[in-house]
């Protein structure tokens, strides 16, 4: 499997986390973290609020570095999902292995705009 197909691969099991726990519970466009603690009750989108890349039906790209990304709160809440999730993340960190070998910085994997993620 090349590093695009391994790239895939783990975003396509994350999104699948995403949709089996369901861990940032959006109501409303409101997350569970800023109803719970009330951070920020004017922002939609969750930790996304702001970003370019996200339309109204979600992310607009493949970002394996913002799929991993989940505020404190919400990877606290549920043990399970944590426990999955960091497993992918140490899979991900082998494909940042994979790609300082050749020359590519891991900004260029997780960052928008690097060659991989469309």
């Amino acid at each position: 499997m090349d590093l695009k197909e391994e790239y895939d691969s783990i975003y396509e099991e994350v999104d699948s986390l995403f949709k089996e726990y369901n861990p940032c519970q959006f109501e409303g466009n409101s997350c569970f973290a800023n109803r719970l603690y009330k951070y920020n009750s004017s922002a939609s989108g969750g930790c996304c609020n702001g970003c370019q890349d996200l339309g109204p039906g979600g992310c607009k790209i493949k970002s394996l570095g913002c799929k991993l990304f989940i505020c404190g709160c919400i990877f606290r809440s549920n043990s399970e999902f944590r426990l999955k999730i960091t497993d992918l993340r140490n899979k991900a960190i082998g494909i940042h292995r994979a790609f300082d070998r050749r020359c590519i910085t891991k900004e260029e994997l997780f960052l928008r705009g690097g060659g991989i993620m469309r």
